[in-house]
């Protein structure tokens, strides 16, 4: 649940103060211990609130989401953030010919192209499945659905492992083709 936070950080909250992220994938950090520990510590103090009764656990969501945010932030201060490199005027007028090429990146090869197409496919329509199966008992309605309630489990946690293998070779390709990010 927290970690969704720390996606959002990532992408919408260090961009618009132009601090870099993704120091993880850049090499900068081995791991990224400011996520794992604004995660822990989210966790752990939801499981305390959960467990004493403090808040119920449909209510959980929220705070602990904001209080993973926080501690994110906090975190990455900590571990020493990075400005994001930003391109002067002064750049920008000196680039030589090719230096357009060389950014854009190799491209993909014809075969990667098809399976950066295939893979994006399957891991979008993994997903909406996974979206109607709920919509689905929901509909019938759950006593009508009972007797089918394991199986959904067992197709949904299939479902996922797809989504998620045929995402993360399609952003992998997405990146390989020099137009991620």
């Amino acid at each position: 649940m927290p970690i969704g936070a720390v996606v959002i950080v990532e992408h919408w909250i260090f961009p618009r103060f132009g601090l870099s992220g993704y120091r993880a994938s850049s090499g900068t950090l081995l791991s990224n211990w400011p996520a794992l520990a604004a995660w822990f510590i989210s966790i752990v103090i939801a499981m305390f609130l959960w467990q004493a009764n403090i808040l119920h656990l449909f209510f959980l969501f929220i705070p602990v989401w904001f209080l993973t945010v926080v501690l994110y932030i906090v975190f990455v201060v900590v571990a020493g953030v990075e400005k994001a490199r930003t391109i002067s005027v002064h750049e920008k007028d000196n680039k030589t010919p090719g230096d357009e090429e060389r950014a854009s990146g190799p491209g993909l090869s014809r075969g990667n192209q098809v399976w950066f197409w295939i893979s994006g496919i399957i891991a979008l329509l993994a997903l909406l499945l996974c979206l109607i199966l709920p919509i689905q008992v929901f509909v019938i309605g759950i006593a009508e659905s009972s007797d089918r309630l394991e199986s959904m489990k067992t197709i949904l946690i299939w479902l996922s492992l797809v989504y998620f293998v045929g995402g993360t070779i399609w952003i992998h390709l997405k990146e390989k083709s020099g137009k991620g990010r």
